[in-house]
């Protein structure tokens, strides 16, 4: 099973599973300002790494590769 945990700021909602530093982003993304190209990592990584740290690692490293 292979889990997503990287995505473009451009793909996530208002309902995505991320930070507040990221929804702002998302934010000022949808009012036309200009920011750079822009990748987030949800919270679902992050409950992942908690129960199992090296599968949620390299999962991470084969999105980011």
């Amino acid at each position: 099973m292979k889990n997503n945990y990287i995505y473009k700021i451009n793909d996530c909602d208002k309902q995505s599973p991320i930070g507040n530093k990221a929804l702002s982003l998302f934010s000022l993304s949808r009012h036309q300002c200009n920011i750079p190209e822009t990748y987030i990592c949800d919270f679902n990584a992050y409950k992942s790494f908690l129960s199992n740290s090296k599968d949620t690692e390299k999962s991470i490293y084969d999105e980011l590769t």
